[in-house]
């Protein structure tokens, strides 16, 4: 190993030096260019050199004082020299060695008698150790890269001083405010959290002590000052006696949204099925078994019951009815694009009665599983019986109507004509009954709206709504008396205040030509607190107009058996005025020539009376018959001899 001394100060050539350090470099390095630069207080040879395996260029200055008179410090404090760069300084004694050096310092201190192995060790030492700066320093950026690419906010602050250490590029995105500007005064952030939250975090620092992790949930206002919501995670880090808090803020402003409209139509749902005790909601297949507790007050089976044994269902159908059903519902699986199948059947009570159900079956084809069914049972046992009454009643008109046509021929035209008009309105207002019925129990032809304790529109759902020209948009969240016209609210006002009495309330209104009923039922919920009642509005249009043209068939159909009545009264008494004439020309001349009449003459005679006497009753009983008002036909027991006995005097003439 050879010594060289200051090669400058004893005037060595600078390609002396050159060509000992391409000696001692690995093979894998190779210097591309080199410069030698004789400046005021210092000699300086500048290399540029390749790692050939990666390419990688380094740049490294060897620098040598020219006496020894320069001072160390003087050159080091040069602006001429770059610091971003590898050094070497060869000094005049070992006394100048700086004591520390900075980690970001790559300069190498050799003493004036240095060897060509320290050089090259050297300058090795700084290659690698650049090299490997760099590749930290590329690491660095793809790694900040990153964290300034992520949606969630990061952020390091100091434990003591809560200054900001460090906080991603997604702050600005979201809060219109620099990490610059956050790092000179970490308490700009609290501008940004919503008022009513900011008590959240008075308990945070305590809690990172005692647990070493603290979450929240809170609210914040984005660059816009639009309220957003977000979740926090802070953690407390210690690394010795050096300890921060690392975080991470994640936006979930839009599953809030979610979670909110998640809970609004379940809300919706719970109410209809707590409202409509005789509807049950149920889902089968892919894994959705569900059915609500209405079935309990529907057929006296509790819903973990049907769960248990998914053949309750069918055990329980009406064995008229069960094939029916089965065939109608494999149909409908077999169809490519099935729609809603209505179903009617009879199911068995747990007491072991019979109730007429509807059933309204639909297919739903979830995105992210297999589809399933969902369906709605409707108890429609009052409406078959509603039904089927009415259909007695239309026989039994149909034979009282038959029965008045037999007896009463010569009204028969007039008669029928009524009866038919009868007959059409009663069967009118028999669907239109029958229709209101199924409508209300699906809430067709209606609009539910849900009130708060303020008399604001929480909820407003219907189809109705869109046949009275509303929108459930342009009514949710407004006061009742903003939508109303003065009268219009004075009108509902009663309803309103029953609401707050709890107690239901309700009237009739017409709006835009319809007619409808308002029905004010109070709620007993605890949560929302602020919810005071449901108004449901049904249309009865139809009701309405069914009934006044029944009441004016009804009216014209009395003035008619009025008239009929009147018209009998008069036709029996001119008919009798007659009859009351022969009887008294009979008596007369059975006085006046009863001396001159034979026994023969005289039973001719008194066949004569009985007969007037017989006319004159059918007469009378006619009349009776006739008038529309008289009870209802009742059978008495009668003496078939006293029939048989006038039929044979009506009859002894022709008999002899």
């Amino acid at each position: 190993m050879s010594v060289v001394n200051n090669p400058f100060t004893f005037k060595v050539q600078p390609e002396n030096l050159l060509s000992s350090i391409t000696k001692k470099l690995d093979a894998d390095f190779e210097i591309t260019e080199n410069t030698y630069l004789s400046q005021k207080k210092i000699n300086k040879l500048e290399l540029l050199i390749q790692r050939k395996s990666n390419g990688f260029n380094t740049k490294l200055e060897i620098i040598l004082l020219k006496d020894n008179q320069v001072e160390l410090s003087s050159v080091l404090n040069s602006k001429k020299l770059n610091e971003k760069i590898g050094k070497i300084v060869i000094l005049n004694s070992l006394d100048e060695t700086p004591s520390q050096q900075n980690d970001n310092d790559f300069t190498e201190y050799l003493s004036p008698s240095f060897t060509d192995e320290s050089l090259s060790l050297a300058i090795r030492f700084l290659l690698y150790r650049i090299e490997a700066e760099a590749e930290k320093n590329i690491i660095n950026k793809r790694f900040s890269s990153l964290l300034n690419g992520l949606d969630d906010v990061i952020f390091s602050l100091d434990v003591d001083t809560l200054k900001l250490l460090y906080i991603n590029d997604t702050a600005e995105r979201i809060l219109g405010i620099s990490p610059e500007v956050l790092a000179k005064d970490s308490a700009n952030i609290i501008n940004y959290i919503y008022p009513d939250d900011i008590p959240l975090f008075t308990d945070a620092k305590r809690i990172l002590q005692q647990k070493g992790r603290f979450e929240i949930v809170f609210r914040f206002l984005d660059k816009d000052k639009n309220i957003r919501w977000a979740e926090g995670r802070i953690k407390l880090m210690k690394s010795g006696n050096n300890k921060r808090y690392e975080g991470l803020v994640t936006e979930i402003t839009h599953k809030k949204i979610a979670e909110d409209k998640l809970w609004s139509t379940q809300l919706r749902l719970s109410l209809i099925l707590k409202y409509l005790p005789n509807v049950v909601l149920y889902e089968t297949g892919a894994g959705h078994e569900y059915i609500s507790d209405n079935i309990y007050r529907l057929l006296g089976y509790t819903a973990e019951e049907f769960l248990q044994d998914r053949d309750t269902f069918r055990k329980i159908i009406h064995p008229d009815d069960e094939l029916v059903a089965e065939s109608n519902i494999v149909n409908w699986h077999k169809s490519k694009n099935p729609e809603i199948l209505k179903l009617e059947f009879r199911a068995k009570h747990k007491m072991g009665h019979y109730i007429w159900l509807e059933d309204y079956l639909v297919k739903v084809n979830s995105p992210n599983s297999k589809s399933f069914m969902a369906g709605i049972l409707v108890d429609i046992t009052q409406r078959k019986k509603y039904e089927s009454d009415l259909l007695k009643y239309k026989e039994m008109l149909e034979k009282r109507v038959l029965e008045r046509t037999q007896n009463l021929e010569q009204a028969n035209k007039k008669l029928q004509s009524e009866i038919k008009i009868r007959i059409e309105t009663e069967d009118r207002l028999m669907k239109s009954e029958a229709i209101y019925r199924l409508l209300s129990s699906n809430i067709p032809k209606s609009a539910v709206f849900l009130i708060d304790s303020n008399h604001h529109i929480y909820i407003a759902e219907g189809k109705e709504l869109i046949e009275m020209n509303l929108m459930s948009t342009d009514l949710e969240g407004k006061k009742v008396s903003e939508i109303l016209t003065e009268d219009q609210y004075n009108y509902l006002e009663p309803g309103l205040k029953s609401l707050l009495q709890k107690k239901p309330f309700r009237l009739e209104s017409k709006y835009l030509g319809e007619y409808y009923l308002i029905n004010f039922i109070p709620l007993e919920v605890k949560e929302p607190e602020s919810l005071l009642g449901i108004v449901m509005i049904h249309n009865i249009s139809d009701i309405k107009k069914t009934q006044i043209e029944l009441k004016t068939r009804a009216e014209e159909l009395m003035r008619s058996n009025a008239d009929l009545e009147q018209f009998a009264y008069v036709t029996s008494h001119d008919l009798k005025e007659p009859l009351r004439m022969i009887s008294s020309y009979i008596q007369i001349i059975n006085k006046k020539y009863v001396k001159q009449l034979d026994s023969e003459a005289e039973e001719f005679f008194s066949y004569i009376t009985e007969s007037v006497k017989r006319l004159h009753n059918l007469l009378d009983d006619l009349l009776k018959f006739s008038r529309v008002s008289r009870p209802s036909n009742t059978r008495t027991l009668t003496d078939l001899n006293e029939v048989f006995h006038i039929a044979c005097k009506n009859l002894e003439l022709k008999v002899k």
